[in-house]
């Protein structure tokens, strides 16, 4: 509804930030989706206003979500880590 951010991962993985659904969408490199990560909310793996989106060097993404004054962290496939 609303994108925001897009990175792409080391596999070439295309991760979009749509901020007003509060998810990420987990592209594959041939444009097909491969998933969700996040959902709508303030618990641990939950989003509430996100806004920018980054991947680490370890495949890991990092979602700054600033309704929650922070970062969360999720792995390549979208298990949440840690905030």
């Amino acid at each position: 509804r609303e994108p925001r951010a897009v990175a792409i991962g080391p596999n070439g993985d295309v991760h979009l930030l749509d901020r007003l659904n509060a998810q990420v969408y987990r592209f594959d490199p041939d444009g097909a989706l491969r998933g969700t990560i996040g959902a709508p909310g303030n618990g641990p793996g939950q989003l509430s206003d996100p806004r920018a989106v980054a991947i680490e060097k370890d495949g890991s993404l990092l979602v700054l979500d600033a309704g929650r004054n922070g970062v969360s962290r999720f792995t390549s496939d979208g298990r949440f880590l840690d905030f």
